[in-house]
């Protein structure tokens, strides 16, 4: 089921309670579907560059190319309480 979705130029790009990043024509149309590190995504971003990143539960944010090769995947780690007190 889709949480977010993203359009550009003539694409929709949608992620979700998959881990996958699907590609769509403005039509509907599916182009792709790209397997992503998040087991679930909610959030989409694209970069004109041709770049994009899925964030989603466990703190990951993976980095995809346009044609589906993963450039890399970062965890990002929850603010310990200790450095604060």
């Amino acid at each position: 089921m889709p949480q977010c979705k993203m359009y550009h130029l003539m694409h929709i790009l949608a992620v979700g309670s998959e881990p996958i990043l699907r590609w769509y024509s403005i039509n509907g149309k599916a182009l792709s579907k790209i397997q992503c590190a998040p087991q679930s995504a909610f959030s989409v971003s694209f970069h004109s560059s041709g770049i994009t990143a899925v964030g989603g539960c466990g703190g990951l944010v993976d980095v995809v190319l346009e044609f589906g090769s993963h450039l890399c995947v970062f965890c990002c780690r929850g603010l310990d309480k200790d450095i604060f007190t």
